[in-house]
């Protein structure tokens, strides 16, 4: 016998559904404010003012629309076959990823958290060993072509200005930047400031990723939407876009 499933995200009823224990029609109709508190919510957020404004300082924070941008650039190669839909969600695959994409607050939450539970023997520990494991830079560091992350900067003006900055995460983001500065010279990315926005609000480490791909959803709908009616020349590049490296081709003769 096939052992019976048990959630606690919600059900349908005859005249009402159920999210999390909550009348969808009822409460959710009544106390919803945004599309986002419902995602809050599934992320194990406890939705009030406070989370709401954080949430949204974070996603603004977060608007670095560049087509230039891998993730972006994935989008809009999808779409160019003209449906949007599909480019969405087929580039939302990298938002798993370690390298680039909201995949990469994942690892710098994991350390963040550490960090932050640790005494001084354990972060000493813990720098030493991520610096081994991770070879050229902590998750959470390093920002290419510029001097500083522009979206933590951002980011860090809202916080450090209001009661957030009191965050445990937050202020062990900053305690972390600060041991890092005395032996390395890579400046933290906005990965390492979301991962302490979110960690504060009760997200788990292993969720950051997907909080933060839900919360820069708009950045690839809008490429991939615009992409699906002006990007058709990306269906089929001309050969003089394209250099061949490798064996010469070989030729044949008929027997």
């Amino acid at each position: 016998m096939i052992a019976p499933i048990e959630t606690r995200v919600g059900t349908i009823l005859d005249d009402d559904n159920r999210f999390f224990g909550r009348s969808a029609f009822g409460t959710w109709m009544q106390e919803a404010k945004s599309p986002t508190d419902l995602v809050a919510v599934a992320l194990g957020i406890d939705v009030d003012d406070r989370a709401r404004e954080l949430l949204r300082v974070l996603a603004v924070s977060l608007t670095s629309p560049d087509a230039r941008v891998w993730p972006l650039k994935l989008t809009r190669l999808l779409a160019c076959h003209g449906d949007p839909a599909a480019a969405f969600f087929s580039a939302q695959l990298v938002s798993s990823g370690k390298t680039m994409g909201p995949g990469t607050v994942t690892g710098a939450a994991a350390l963040l958290e550490r960090w932050t539970a640790g005494d001084d023997a354990a972060r000493a520990a813990l720098i030493a060993g991520a610096r081994a494991e991770s070879k050229v830079r902590l998750p959470g560091f390093g920002v290419p072509f510029r001097l500083d992350d522009e979206r933590l900067v951002g980011l860090s003006a809202v916080i450090d200005a209001g009661p957030a900055r009191a965050g445990r995460h937050w202020r062990g983001m900053r305690a972390l930047c600060l041991e890092v500065a005395t032996f390395s010279e890579a400046r933290p990315n906005v990965a390492l400031g979301a991962a302490a926005v979110l960690l504060d609000l009760g997200v788990t480490p292993a969720l950051c990723g997907l909080g933060l791909s839900m919360l820069m959803a708009h950045v690839f709908v809008a490429h991939a939407i615009e992409a699906a009616t002006t990007d058709t020349a990306l269906q089929s590049l001309p050969s003089t876009a394209v250099r061949y490296v490798g064996p010469a081709p070989r030729r044949t003769t008929a027997m």
